[in-house]
């Protein structure tokens, strides 16, 4: 039994004042009944199958819908209640507030989160509770591109695939030289086209343009 101020050993008679405490003191007893309208601050670990009802008069323990309901206002950064592993667990008549998210892991930079109520493998039912999350936390702020891998932004050539003889690449450049005393200059490479590559230019002196001049009979 928690009724806020109590400083007793958990009986109806004499109450403890937390809901940790009230955690603590479980020993085999499977339910925690909370009075009046306090809130209770902290988050806790509830063990599965142990079930928490509010909404009971402090005076005399009895249960009305008219009677306020208990707050549980968690610790930020945490779930306000926790249940982890298999039983049945019951939440009734009470009021889960999770506090705004601050800061953000280390490791991760990922913001820290507002949960009002974590469960894992137990079995729940919840009636008249109202769970209220707050708000994350932002997370941190990334790295800049100085310490991060390479990338297709800072090496094109090295994630960028070459571009194919038929998909416009330019021809080879002419190229000129000197052939005993006479210049003669090879022509420039076809240039690639969509379908095919394009014929490469002449070369000079062309014979086949320009018909030599032979001397003597």
């Amino acid at each position: 039994y928690v009724a806020a101020g109590g400083d007793g050993n958990g009986s109806a008679s004499d109450p403890v004042g937390t809901l940790t405490e009230a955690v603590t003191l479980l020993g085999n007893n499977t339910r925690i009944y909370v009075c009046g309208g306090d809130i209770f601050a902290g988050s806790f670990a509830l063990p599965p199958g142990v079930s928490i009802y509010g909404s009971l008069d402090c005076g005399g323990w009895g249960s009305a819908t008219v009677n306020p309901k208990p707050t549980i206002r968690g610790t930020a950064n945490q779930p306000v209640i926790r249940i982890n592993g298999a039983g049945e667990t019951a939440l009734q008549a009470l009021q889960i507030v999770a506090e705004n998210a601050n800061d953000y892991d280390d490791t991760t930079l990922q913001g820290n989160s507002s949960i009002g109520l974590l469960v894992v493998d137990a079995s729940m039912t919840l009636e008249d509770v109202t769970i209220t999350a707050g708000v994350g936390a932002p997370g941190g702020e990334g790295e800049d591109n100085a310490g991060q891998a390479v990338g297709a932004q800072t090496m094109p050539l090295a994630f960028n695939g070459n571009n194919g003889g038929t998909c416009g690449v330019d021809g080879g450049l002419a190229k000129t030289v000197d052939c005993s005393g006479m210049t003669t200059t090879g022509g420039k490479g076809g240039d690639g086209d969509t379908g095919s590559g394009n014929a490469g230019g002449f070369g000079l002196p062309n014979p086949g343009l320009i018909e030599p001049v032979l001397d003597g009979d």
